[in-house]
């Protein structure tokens, strides 16, 4: 959609790179459309969707003893990033809190 390109060309500094940014994810997204169908032909769709969820308990399992070798508390983290007009900063703060296997990002 043109219209949609312009405007994110146009409100942003860099709205070339953002475009081709876009452009590439959109392309990587038609490859994975492709790939996924592929799999799915091959394999089924029930054994796909199987997969996919042993990958994510097996990743929440990993993460979580990642977590948990972790000492429990509270950390904090600040900085400042770029922001909106005339290159004004912003102040992020950032507090992780570490219980047992759980972290939670605040």
């Amino acid at each position: 959609n043109a219209d949609i390109a312009n405007i994110l060309r146009d409100n942003s500094r860099v709205g070339a790179a953002i475009w081709g940014d876009i452009e590439a994810l959109m392309s990587a997204m038609r490859l994975l459309a492709r790939r996924v169908t592929s799999l799915c032909d091959l394999v089924g769709p029930e054994a796909f969707h199987a997969g996919i969820s042993d990958v994510m308990n097996y990743t929440e399992r990993c993460a979580r003893r990642a977590i948990a070798s972790l000492t429990d508390g509270d950390f904090w983290f600040s900085d400042y990033i770029e922001g909106g007009k005339d290159a004004e900063q912003i102040h992020i703060r950032c507090k992780l809190s570490i219980r047992g296997e759980e972290a939670i990002v605040d």
